[in-house]
């Protein structure tokens, strides 16, 4: 048995999709879960009372994940959820600051290169692991505490002898201080801070979709997806401006900013951080409520494609590679 305080979820991220490598990443801002899906499909013929024959038709398995806004573990999210870049080392001048930009840019137009990992279960005696482990869904939500979760799909569950090493990821926690700015332009973002928000969340799930052939009861390949994206902000103040957008459904570019810790001083001083960068309209002001002895409402905006701006994520953190 595996005792549930010693149990470890490992990422190992893959140079090719489903090829699976040796998980050895354990993530400390985060925990994961795997659940077994197969399909199973049962027929009954008229005159018998029980089932006759039951037979295998798909497997895999389901892959969930939460925990705190960590700027490590948001790399391997982001990287998986949206694009596979490689991050840009920060300089003070000519000395390395030990701290890392990391860049996703989700192309609306276009199919992108994500990564997927080998995701493991492991404990002291023995363990398991899923390739082609994708995780297509993540959503951050900030309401006094700063949270990261998600999900996403590998493939079916297999033994794994238990890994002789483990590399344990920092975590570097985001929040629960955040700056939301919304703007008429593109070129402006950034420049007026929405006032009175108390909270605010942003989904965006199934960046990407399997495929089944034929020829395998798993999935074979992924394809890039039609994302659900919003964001959503709990207001303590006045939403006449906010109705004038619904019913115009003017473009609007909002900016969602989580620091952390200082991660280097010197000639430059470098904090922890997520930034994104979002058109959007807004399509709902939702009803007043009691917020901690305040009124307040909630303004739901969805993500649009627009010519002028990508939805961009960025992280500063202290990884140099996945």
């Amino acid at each position: 048995m595996i005792p549930t305080a010693l149990a470890k979820y490992l990422l190992g991220p893959e140079t090719t999709p489903g090829t699976a490598v040796t998980p050895s990443k354990q993530l400390l801002g985060l925990s994961f879960s795997l659940t077994p899906s197969e399909e199973i499909s049962r027929f009954r013929p008229d005159g018998v009372r029980l089932d006759t024959a039951t037979y295998l038709t798909a497997q895999g398995t389901e892959v969930d994940f939460e925990g705190i806004l960590d700027a490590n573990a948001l790399a391997y999210v982001l990287a998986s959820s949206i694009v596979s870049v490689s991050p840009t080392q920060i300089m003070d001048g000519t000395t390395p600051t030990g701290a890392y930009q990391w860049s996703f840019i989700l192309n609306p137009t276009a199919s992108q290169a994500r990564r997927t990992y080998t995701i493991g279960l492991a404990g002291p005696s023995y363990a398991y692991q899923a390739a082609y482990g994708l995780l297509h869904s993540f959503s951050i939500e900030i309401s006094g505490e700063a949270k990261l979760s998600g999900s996403g799909v590998a493939r079916a569950l297999e033994a794994l002898s238990p890994p002789e090493s483990v590399i344990q990821v920092p975590a570097i926690p985001l929040g629960p201080i955040f700056t939301l700015t919304m703007d008429s332009t593109a070129g402006g973002i950034g420049t007026t801070a929405v006032q009175g928000v108390l909270s605010v969340s942003l989904e965006i799930s199934e960046t990407a979709a399997t495929v089944r052939t034929g020829s395998d009861l798993d999935f074979s390949t992924h394809v890039d997806a039609a994302p659900d994206a919003t964001l959503s902000f709990t207001l303590a103040g006045d939403v006449a401006s906010y109705l004038d957008l619904v019913r115009t459904g003017a473009r609007r570019y909002v900016r969602l900013t989580v620091t952390g810790p200082t991660l280097y001083s010197g000639g430059v001083n470098v904090v922890a951080m997520f930034q994104a960068d979002l058109p959007v309209v807004v399509e709902k002001v939702d009803k007043f409520s009691d917020e901690d002895g305040v009124y307040a409402a909630e303004i739901t905006a969805r993500v649009v494609y627009d010519a002028s701006l990508s939805p961009t994520f960025l992280v500063i953190n202290r990884l140099g590679a996945l």
